[in-house]
């Protein structure tokens, strides 16, 4: 009971600085995408450590089949949302009455910096990235509260968690993480790691190189 006990404080006080500095990262100015590139080197590092007690669910214990159809799965929710956010995004921002609704002009703040730097640099930095988010939250608070809750409650919470934040830049924001954390969960959890890896990676490559405008 005391490790239990110990297990859920120390994912508790670790997400405390997570969400403030992923806050500060997009309020600072000059933070980016340097500044996150340091703040998930340091997610995926912790993420590593503290998970590594689950490092099976990295490994090849899903039959290939499964992986691959969770995999074909995965992208094509992932094309298809975008798709879906996009269109509505664009739609909405053309209507004078629901613009407040969402702000294009953050989307664009999000990924601009990603544009201005080399190449090579971005598309290594948003893997990263994607490596680092899916150690952190699948890895290690996923299966953190698999140790107390059901597949289904331990995803939710692994969601909440990532949800909270992305709230860092807004509520539309945090339920877009919201959303799409509880997807990655579930093929996490029916696939294993590499093909949650690929399946975000496909989402952030959409949202990252193609936003909307």
């Amino acid at each position: 009971m005391e490790q239990k006990r110990k297990n859920l404080v120390t994912l508790f006080w670790i997400n405390i600085p997570v969400i403030v500095l992923y806050y500060l990262i997009y309020t600072l100015p000059g933070m980016r995408p340097y500044g996150n590139m340091v703040y998930f080197a340091c997610m995926l590092a912790s993420g590593y450590f503290l998970g590594k007690s689950f490092d099976v669910n990295i490994k090849n214990k899903w039959d290939k089949n499964v992986r691959i159809r969770y995999l074909a799965l995965g992208v094509s929710l992932m094309l298809f949302l975008y798709l879906i956010m996009r269109v509505s995004f664009g739609a909405i921002g053309k209507i004078p009455k629901l613009q407040g609704l969402v702000d294009l002009g953050l989307w664009q703040y999000f990924v601009r910096p990603w544009h201005e730097v080399n190449i090579l640099v971005s598309v290594s930095g948003v893997i990263m990235i994607v490596i680092a988010v899916e150690m952190f939250y699948r890895v290690y608070v996923q299966n953190t509260f698999n140790l107390y809750f059901d597949n289904k409650t331990a995803i939710l919470l692994a969601s909440v968690i990532s949800g909270a934040r992305a709230c860092a830049l807004g509520p539309v924001s945090g339920l877009v993480d919201f959303s799409l954390a509880f997807i990655w969960g579930w093929i996490y959890l029916k696939s294993g790691f590499w093909p949650v890896v690929v399946t975000h990676m496909v989402w952030d490559v959409c949202f990252v190189y193609f936003p909307a405008r």
